[in-house]
């Protein structure tokens, strides 16, 4: 019981030493993108980069001060502002420490009000030059806005709420380790609940859950707000409606999955149909907002699965074609779901330009790295086949539990 409560402790501090690393990683990536990246001279770029010393030293002097205040966090916002900017890399990635340090550090509705600060500097340059200054520009930069801050709210409220129970569950394993010799039957209970509960698995489902379901989400209402603009240019009414209706659709499908995350509950296309079913219906809804055509196939006897396996092979077709639409500019897909006795595989393929997977995974793929990871996590294995000019084949193989986990 007490290694139990040690461990805790070591993650704690070992997550707590990670987030105090991760505003300077962000900073440095942000710079380091926008000197190799970047247009601007190198005047400007000088300029930018004694900005970004200031922001670190910022975060550095005032972090030593037990607990920051909010002078800490609108300082930062407004450095944050500075940098996003003069170059949008920042507001993309140095950005999201806004939004982390003022729901931290900032107490009530200032929280509300720092996210809110924080999603107007940065998605400002973000997108400023996607969406035109017009009535409809207004609008959807005004959508984008609020769903920004209620996606990050809802999100951060879990994290408090995980934390919550991480911290009571320390304290429980404390007051029963003076207790444990007369009840070693409770020791055990407190120990399965404590692996079955714990915090990092939380954390670590949730961020796969934000991958694959609002960040491809925030992707598809983008596009579609786009489109719609396009055709309002074109005063092509019908398809303006057509090209809102499905961001509406995907905004309400994102809201949706969103509360469906934070209960621990599975995808929503698995609740009334069997996998090939939701597979074929997840196809045929990427097609409508991709305009890529995709073929899926079913072979085997089809039977139902454990619910962490479906879900398993749906995110992983999920990942892979949203992946063929945003990167790899494919014209065909196809998809094919096998069932071979006591094995299960899903393999999707596009012909899109392809690209290096060792190369992607190293500079830090998240769809890759969340791919694999959900693969293991039901001891199955994911193979990516793919050069650049060749396009791309996916396949994810799991064993097939039934549903009693036999």
């Amino acid at each position: 019981m007490g290694r139990q409560a040690a461990n805790l402790v070591v993650v704690e501090q070992q997550l707590e030493r990670v987030m105090t690393v991760v505003p300077y990683v962000l900073l440095v990536l942000s710079m380091a993108l926008s000197l190799v990246a970047g247009s601007s001279s190198w005047n400007d770029q000088l300029v930018t980069l004694g900005i970004a010393l200031v922001a670190g030293l910022w975060i550095w002097l005032m972090s030593s001060v037990r607990p920051p205040g909010p002078l800490f966090v609108w300082g930062l916002i407004g450095l944050i502002a500075v940098l996003a900017f003069r170059d949008p890399w920042f507001a993309g990635f140095f950005g999201f420490v806004g939004y982390l340090q003022s729901w931290h550090v900032l107490r009530g509705a200032w929280r509300i009000i720092g996210v809110a600060v924080t999603a107007l500097v940065t998605m400002t340059p973000l997108l400023g030059g996607v969406i035109a200054l017009t009535p409809l520009g207004a609008l959807v930069y005004a959508l984008v806005l609020v769903a920004l801050v209620m996606l990050v709210a809802l999100f951060s409220l879990f994290g408090d709420v995980t934390a919550e129970r991480a911290d009571e569950r320390t304290r429980i394993i404390a007051q029963l380790e003076e207790t444990l010799h007369e009840n070693e039957q409770l020791q055990q209970l407190l120990i399965d609940q404590a692996r079955e509960g714990g915090a990092r698995d939380e954390r670590e489902r949730i961020a796969m859950d934000i991958h694959d379901t609002l960040a491809q989400g925030f992707t598809g209402i983008i596009t579609q707000l786009q489109a719609a603009e396009r055709s309002a240019d074109r005063h092509d009414d019908a398809d303006m409606r057509h090209h809102l209706g499905l961001a509406m659709s995907l905004a309400r499908g994102g809201l949706d999955e969103a509360r469906r995350s934070v209960r621990a509950i599975g995808p929503r296309m698995l609740d009334a149909a069997l996998l090939p079913e939701a597979i074929t219906t997840l196809a045929a809804e990427w097609s409508e907002r991709s305009g890529v055509r995709a073929v899926v196939q079913t072979t085997g006897n089809a039977q139902p699965l454990h619910p962490e396996v479906e879900t398993t092979l749906l995110r992983v077709a999920q990942e892979a074609l949203a992946n063929a639409a945003k990167h790899a500019h494919a014209t065909r897909a196809g998809v094919t779901l096998s069932y071979m006795g006591d094995l299960v595989s899903i393999d999707i393929r596009d012909d899109g330009r392809g690209f290096d997977p060792a190369a992607r995974e190293t500079r830090g793929g998240f769809g890759l790295i969340s791919m694999r990871e959900r693969a293991a996590r039901v001891d199955g294995s994911l193979a990516i086949e793919s050069a650049p000019g060749s396009g791309t084949a996916v396949s994810a193989t799991l064993p097939a539990l039934s549903r009693d986990g036999a």
